[in-house]
């Protein structure tokens, strides 16, 4: 403290309306920790319904705009899996599931080995990548993707948000010192 202090007299800088302020701000944190912040947990899982729709609906504009390709792996896929039985009643039974778009796998297939795009990205094990930062490099399909992959970050945010307030109706504010030399709280989740 004192050398703080003697360090802010020295430059010329009044810390006290600073100390003041943070004074009240942590009052505020402490008291968002004690009482919480009142949710609308019909809303926000209105949201999370709407969200869930929206994700459906860009995995289908995915589908639809590419469906020849992805029938192309579906069709792959199915002969690997009919390879795997030796008997011919096995392979006439063999499935495959729906096309993934969460599939790393099958979008490598859909977009390397079926539509021939080069591989501009590859992750740390040499696959392709499907990193949100690279996404738009595999085109338009890539780029429903990225709305995806961001509709499904928001989801899982609010999903998270339902859990916090499942208590008491609340969130609460979590206090941490931030690793400042001051000691500083910052409010989390």
């Amino acid at each position: 403290y004192e050398r703080i202090t003697k360090e802010f007299k020295r430059i010329g800088y009044d810390w006290h309306p600073d100390h003041a302020l943070y004074m009240n701000v942590t009052r505020l944190i402490v008291e968002s920790k004690v009482r919480g912040v009142r949710v609308d947990r019909e809303k926000l899982q209105a949201y999370t319904v709407q969200v869930e729709a929206e994700i459906r609906e860009i995995e289908q504009k995915f589908l639809n705009a590419l469906a020849g390709p992805i029938e192309e792996v579906q069709r792959l896929k199915l002969e690997e899996a009919r390879a795997k039985y030796k008997t011919e009643k096995g392979r006439a039974g063999a499935k495959v599931d729906e096309f993934n778009p969460g599939s790393n796998k099958q979008l490598a297939m859909l977009f390397v080995d079926v539509m021939k795009m080069p591989v501009q990205f590859t992750s740390a094990t040499g696959q392709p990548s499907f990193k949100k930062a690279h996404l738009h490099t595999w085109g338009d399909g890539g780029e429903i993707l990225l709305a995806r992959r961001q509709r499904l970050l928001v989801l899982k945010q609010a999903q998270n948000l339902l859990k916090l307030s499942e208590a008491d109706g609340r969130w609460h504010v979590s206090l941490k010192t931030v690793g400042a030399a001051s000691g500083r709280f910052a409010g989390g989740g």
